[in-house]
């Protein structure tokens, strides 16, 4: 058997294998930080609470689900956000707290009729992921604005036991976290009618 043809039946078997594989490899799992507390009450109150958009690292807000220890950061093979954390956590947040704060109409992004909100609540995640051990650490800061003036301010800290190092138990203590956080926030927020005037 020559050169030439040892070559191409190799390069044929290769690819047979590489096609096999390609077969037999899982999709991965999408998983999704869904909301599953209580129906949200219907508000008292006609001021409204915008919920704006979380921001969160790059590494974080990702399709990607990941893990890090010390400056490594790493990614589950077997498993994927089926959106954006940022979009999800957004939502999650702003459904738990219509849940738990009827003094105000509680909506993500935006108004559902496109005025402006009475108040805004800004979160900025710094810390969503493995301490590098049993732990997940979620760490917040939080403003809540009215137009031309700032009402509170604070911070959100959560710390949950994550038994396994899986794409799954580390959504399971994400979505703990987000509710210790949520409570928290809810509990702290200032009463609708001490902070804000509505408009005539």
């Amino acid at each position: 058997m020559n050169t030439r043809l040892k070559t191409i039946l190799l390069a044929g078997l290769l690819a047979a294998l590489t096609a096999c594989a390609g077969a037999t490899r899982p999709e991965p799992a999408r998983l999704l930080l869904s909301y599953d507390g209580p129906v949200p009450a219907a508000a008292v109150s006609g001021r409204t609470l915008v919920v704006r958009a979380v921001s969160m690292p790059d590494y974080l807000d990702r399709r990607d689900i990941v893990y890090r220890n010390g400056a490594v950061v790493s990614q589950f093979a077997d498993a994927m956000w089926a959106e954006r954390p940022g979009k999800s956590i957004t939502r999650y947040l702003a459904q738990a707290l219509a849940a738990q704060r009827s003094d105000y109409t509680v909506q993500a992004l935006t108004t559902a009729s496109g005025v402006a909100p009475d108040a805004a609540l800004s979160i900025v995640i710094d810390r969503f992921e493995s301490d590098g051990g049993a732990a997940l650490q979620l760490r917040a800061g939080w403003t809540l604005t009215a137009p031309g003036k700032t009402l509170a301010a604070g911070r959100l800290q959560a710390d949950v036991p994550l038994p396994a190092a899986t794409a799954a138990g580390t959504v399971a203590a994400m979505q703990k976290a987000l509710s210790i956080a949520a409570a928290d926030l809810a509990a702290s927020l200032p009463k609708a009618t001490a902070t804000t005037e509505k408009s005539p």
